[in-house]
């Protein structure tokens, strides 16, 4: 494993990048921080749903089937904080 690590470091990724690299078309990043806003809070939708006694969940046009877990007995009648 270290042997490999090191061909990596030494051999294999010098040579991939003399042959692929390339320059940045422009100096700086475009990345900038985030003010004001909640990062969660846009990049998902959170909708809460019933738990049928078949473990289906209806949403819009769609019936879901929570597959069986390990984790849990049952989902039926579980509240939010349970989830948690």
């Amino acid at each position: 494993m270290d042997a490999a690590n090191r061909y990596l470091k030494q051999v294999y990724l010098p040579n991939h990048n003399a042959e692929f690299a390339l320059a940045a078309s422009e100096v700086g990043g475009v990345f900038v921080t985030s003010i004001g806003m909640r990062l969660p809070n846009i990049l998902c939708s959170q909708f809460e749903r019933t738990v049928g006694n078949d473990y289906f969940v209806s949403f819009k046009d769609h019936k879901l089937q929570i597959p069986a877990s390990n984790a849990r007995s049952h989902y039926v009648s579980v509240t939010r904080s349970e989830l948690k």
